[in-house]
């Protein structure tokens, strides 16, 4: 009703965005644009806007909206980083790239378990168990109990890396 009665109502384009991304319903894309178009510089509604697209693995379109927010909104932020880090590992498999943007997730957020995890199994994968090890072990100080970590330590100690 927000949004029918006032159609440049930021608030209620991102909340609709977020229903309808939450049932993987492409009207989301709809509601995130029409909030970007109110506010074309807002984080919040691109980072959904992106963040949908990975999730229906519309990567293209999602790291054009990840480089979006890093060249033109806010490039403090670790989560576009480590999103496009993401993406390196998992779906297009340039290992190189990932650990690149898992480093600047890192440099903005020293605690960001995920970030220093991916990056460890990403040196994992390129047989790079040294710099693997160094980064499961740091992401360990941070959440000591974080089950990947153990995992890839795990692996490394039997000799057994992961293999792509």
């Amino acid at each position: 009703v927000a949004v029918e009665n006032d159609a440049d109502f930021y608030a209620a384009n991102v909340m609709l965005g977020r229903v309808h991304s939450a049932q993987r319903n492409n009207l989301a894309i709809d509601y995130f644009k029409a909030a970007l178009q109110i506010a074309p510089d807002s984080y919040e509604a691109r980072y959904n806007l992106a963040l949908y697209y990975q999730d229906i693995e519309f990567i293209d379109n999602a790291e054009q909206e990840y480089n979006h927010i890093i060249n033109e909104v806010d490039n403090s932020i670790a989560n576009p980083f480590y999103n496009l880090g993401y993406i390196h590992l998992i779906y297009k498999e340039e290992f190189e790239t990932a650990i690149e943007y898992f480093t600047m997730a890192i440099e903005r957020e020293p605690d960001y378990v995920e970030a220093w995890y991916n990056r460890g199994f990403s040196y994992e994968v390129l047989g790079k168990l040294r710099q693997a090890r160094e980064n499961y072990e740091q992401s360990l100080k941070i959440k000591n109990n974080y089950p990947l970590s153990i995992k890839g330590l795990g692996r490394l100690d039997k000799g057994e890396p992961f293999k792509y």
